[in-house]
């Protein structure tokens, strides 16, 4: 009896301080000491935010009536992906300027219900390469936003087409 509850105690004592926040040092079978938990990254106060990358951009608007394809990037201002890809979006403008527009699209913005409807987002960032004169959309898989060589790769051949 004495045994089990000493066992009830240690389950008691490690959920306890499992709920509490506390690391419970576990130690690998091969004997080696065990890996410190990685703290995540905190944000830093200036850090920029994805609507910071806007100016100069083509609003979504404006660039589905124009006579080329655009490259929309659906993203919200929290997310740590888009806060990585927004700054690539001034480099691609200046590259691909008069080829294609690209344009940022918030998706906390209320005004932008009906265009995150029409592409069905429900993950950030989203990129889509579009079509305006069909309609014609291409999602972009998110393994093609890194480096900017690749999505620039996948710029291209959207183009060629």
């Amino acid at each position: 009896m004495k045994n089990g509850l000493i066992t009830v105690g240690i389950v008691l004592a490690f959920i306890a301080g499992y709920f509490a926040g506390n690391n419970f040092d576990i130690v690998p079978k091969d004997g080696s000491a065990p890996k410190a938990a990685k703290a995540a990254p905190v944000a830093k106060q200036d850090e920029k935010v994805p609507s910071d990358f806007t100016k100069g951009l083509v609003p979504y608007e404006q660039a589905m009536k124009a006579n080329k394809p655009a490259m929309v990037f659906f993203y919200v201002d929290w997310c740590g992906y888009c806060k990585r890809f927004a700054p690539l979006m001034p480099d691609l403008k200046k590259k691909y300027n008069g080829k294609i527009n690209m344009v940022m699209v918030n998706c906390e913005d209320a005004k932008n219900g009906d265009i995150l409807k029409n592409y069905q987002i429900n993950g950030y960032p989203t990129i889509y390469l579009v079509n305006p004169k069909t309609g014609a959309s291409e999602y972009i898989e998110a393994t093609n936003y890194y480096p900017i060589e690749n999505i620039e790769a996948y710029i291209d051949n959207y183009l060629k087409k």
